[in-house]
C-alpha cells in the first residue's frame, strides 16, 4: 500500500504528479532488476471531443424539428426519424475514427483553419509508456506471451463515470423510442396530436435533450487522486512483477511483459500508442494475449469487460474461459460483460488489430467515486488487491509451460496447461 499512498495523487497527464507516478514507477521496476523501456509519444484529444459534441448538439436541433412538425406533418416526420439514428450511429463511428488516429491526427496540419479559430482543438500532450518484460526459464519466441496492463494517468469529470455511462445508454433509448413514436403518429392518424402520443413524446425528447446537453457539457479536470482508477491496478502489477522478478520458475517457458501506459483517460492514447508499435516493443503479436487491469480494488465482485461497444466481435472465447476457468479454480467469483456502452479500457485497440485481450476490474457502491475527487484511498480494498493479484497468477499457472524434461518436441508449439 505504500506504492499506492505514493501514487494516489491527481495525475491528469502533462501534470507534476503524473510525471512523478511515471518516475516512480520506473525506479521500482529497475529496484526490481529489470530492464526497462520507455515509449514517449504525442497525442491530440481535443479534436475528436469537438466532432461528438458537434454531432450532439446537431442531433438534439434536428429531435426538435421533428418534434415540432409531428402534429401538422406525421408521414414527413415519420419518414425523417430514421435519420436520428443515423445521426446517432455517425456520431459514434466518428468517436472511434478519430480515436484511433489520436496519435497521429494533427489537428494544426491537417485543419489548420479550425485550428486557427479554437486553438484548443489543437492541445497536444505528451507522455510515456512504461514497459519491461520478465522472460521465464525456457521461453522462446513462439512461447506464449502475456502483457499485463495498468494506466497510470488520472481525471476528474464534471459527472461521475457512471452518470456518463447512463447519459449514453439513455440517450440510445430515447432517441429509438422518439423514432417509434413518430412512426406510429404517421400510421396512426388520430394519433399524430392527441396527448397520449405528444406527452410521451414530449417526455422522451425531453429526457434526450438533457442527457446529450450532461454530455456536451463533459469537461476534464485534474482533482481526481485516482486511487481506484487506476492507483489499485499499478499497485497489483508492480506487486506482480516483484513476485515474478524472483520466482520467474512460476512463468516456465512463457513471457510476461507490463506495460504502465499513459493517456488512457484522454482517448486510450497509450495503449494506441503501444499498438502503433507492437512488433519493435512486445514482438510477434501471434501468441500475445492482453490482461488490463481498470479500477481494480473496489469492494465489490470481479468483472471481466471481454468486448468493445455493443457489438460483439467475438474473438476472445479462449481468454475469456482461460480467465474464467482460472478464477473459477480459485474459487473466485467473476462476472464477463460482452456489451460495453459509454465506458472504455485499454484493451480496446488490442481488439482492434485481433489481439484476444480483456479487462479486469472491480465494481462496487465506491466506483461512484471514479473520476471525482472522492476517489481516495479509503475506497481501496486491500483483499480486492489481492484477489486481482491471485487471479493474474492463476491465469499464469494455466498458460506455463511443462519443466524442459517433460517438455514438447523440439518444434512443436506449446499449448494452453490445463488443470486435472
Amino acid at each position: 500500500m505504500e506504492f499506492l499512498r505514493e501514487l494516489a495523487q491527481p495525475r491528469l497527464v502533462g501534470s507534476t504528479a503524473e510525471i512523478k507516478a511515471r518516475e516512480l514507477i520506473e525506479k521500482r521496476l529497475k529496484g526490481l532488476g529489470l530492464d526497462v523501456v520507455k515509449q514517449r509519444f504525442a497525442f491530440w484529444p481535443f479534436f475528436q471531443w469537438l466532432a461528438v459534441k458537434t454531432l450532439l448538439i446537431v442531433l438534439i436541433l434536428y429531435l426538435i424539428t421533428l418534434w415540432a412538425v409531428a402534429p401538422q406533418h406525421p408521414l414527413a416526420a415519420a419518414i425523417l426519424a430514421p435519420l436520428a439514428l443515423a445521426l446517432l450511429a455517425l456520431t459514434m463511428i466518428s468517436q472511434q475514427r478519430y480515436e484511433r488516429r489520436i496519435c497521429e491526427l494533427d489537428p494544426a496540419v491537417e485543419h489548420p483553419l479550425l485550428s486557427a479559430l479554437l486553438p484548443s482543438v489543437a492541445t497536444r500532450f505528451e507522455t510515456e509508456n512504461i514497459l519491461t518484460t520478465i522472460q521465464g526459464p525456457g521461453a522462446e519466441q513462439w512461447s506464449p506471451h502475456l502483457l499485463l496492463m495498468a494506466h497510470t494517468d488520472t481525471k476528474s469529470q464534471n459527472i461521475s463515470i457512471v452518470a456518463r455511462i447512463i447519459s449514453v445508454i439513455g440517450g440510445l433509448l430515447m432517441t429509438l423510442l422518439i423514432t417509434v413514436l413518430l412512426i406510429v403518429g404517421a400510421f396512426v392518424p388520430e394519433a399524430a396530436g392527441s396527448p397520449w402520443l405528444r406527452v410521451p413524446l414530449s417526455t422522451a425528447l425531453l429526457i434526450d435533450i438533457g442527457l446529450a446537453l450532461a454530455l456536451i457539457r463533459l469537461t476534464v479536470h485534474n482533482e481526481s487522486p485516482g486511487a481506484l482508477d487506476n492507483g489499485g491496478s499499478c499497485t497489483v502489477l508492480m506487486e506482480t512483477a516483484r513476485v515474478l522478478s524472483q520466482q520467474p520458475e512460476l512463468i516456465q517457458g512463457m513471457r510476461v511483459s507490463f506495460a504502465f501506459t499513459g493517456g488512457e483517460e484522454l482517448g486510450l492514447a497509450g495503449s494506441r500508442a503501444l499498438v502503433a508499435q507492437l512488433e519493435q516493443h512486445l514482438g510477434s503479436r501471434e501468441r500475445l494475449l492482453v490482461l488490463n487491469l481498470d479500477g481494480v480494488g473496489a469492494s465489490g465482485n470481479a468483472l471481466l469487460t471481454a468486448e468493445a461497444g455493443l457489438i460483439p466481435k467475438g474473438i476472445n472465447a479462449d481468454l475469456v474461459k482461460l480467465v474464467s476457468d482460472a478464477t473459477a479454480e480459485r474459487g473466485i467469483k467473476l462476472r464477463v460483460l460482452k456489451v460495453v456502452a459509454g465506458g472504455e479500457a485499454d484493451h480496446i485497440p488490442f481488439l482492434e488489430i485481433g489481439v484476444q485481450a480483456v479487462t479486469l476490474a472491480h465494481f462496487s457502491r465506491d466506483t461512484l467515486a471514479v473520476h471525482t475527487d472522492l476517489d481516495t484511498l479509503d475506497k481501496v480494498d486491500p483483499q480486492r488487491l489481492a484477489q486481482a493479484h491471485e487471479i493474474i497468477l492463476a491465469v499464469l499457472d494455466r498458460l506455463r509451460q511443462p519443466a524442459p524434461r517433460n517438455a514438447v518436441s523440439e518444434g512443436s508449439c506449446p499449448t494452453q496447461k490445463t488443470s486435472q
